[in-house]
C-alpha cells in the first residue's frame, strides 16, 4: 500500500524568476528575455531547474530533530512562468521524502530528500566574497 500523498499548487510567477535571476548573476537570456525565449524550441521564458527543486524544497513540512542528509534531484521537463503545477509530496517512510512536480500527468521534477536524526547546521557561510554591486 503506497502512503498518503499531500497535493499542493505551486506557481512561478516572473518576479520570483526575476528576482533568482538577479541573486544567482544569471543572465541567460532563456530565463530573461521574453523575446529571445520565444525564439526558442521552448517557446517561452523557462524557471531555473534549481529555483523550481528550491521551491519543492521549500514547501516541504519542518521535521524538529531531523536534518536533510541527502538530497536527489531529477529535472525531467521544463517548468514555465504562471503556470499552475501541482506538487505531490509522498512520506514512504520516516525518513525520506519524495516531492514530486506536475503537469497533469506528466512529471517535471521530482526530489527525494533523506533526514537523519539531529539538529539543522546553522551559520553556514560563505567564504566567497559576496559580488560587486
Amino acid at each position: 500500500m503506497r502512503p498518503a500523498s499531500t497535493l499542493l499548487e505551486v506557481l512561478f510567477p516572473s518576479s520570483d524568476l526575476d528576482q533568482f535571476c538577479q541573486a544567482s548573476l544569471d543572465t541567460n537570456p532563456l530565463h530573461r528575455s521574453d523575446a529571445y525565449a520565444r525564439k526558442s524550441p521552448y517557446g517561452a521564458r523557462i524557471v531555473h531547474g534549481i529555483l523550481g527543486a528550491l521551491t519543492v524544497l521549500g514547501r516541504l513540512r519542518e521535521r524538529p530533530g531531523q536534518r536533510l542528509a541527502k538530497l536527489e534531484l531529477r529535472f525531467l521537463n521544463p517548468l514555465f512562468l504562471d503556470q499552475p503545477y501541482r506538487l505531490s509530496v509522498e512520506e514512504p517512510s520516516a525518513d525520506e521524502t519524495v516531492a514530486t512536480l506536475l503537469d497533469g500527468g506528466r512529471e517535471l521534477l521530482q526530489l527525494v530528500a533523506r533526514f537523519r536524526e539531529g539538529a539543522p547546521v546553522q551559520g553556514l557561510a560563505s567564504s566567497a566574497p559576496a559580488p560587486a554591486q
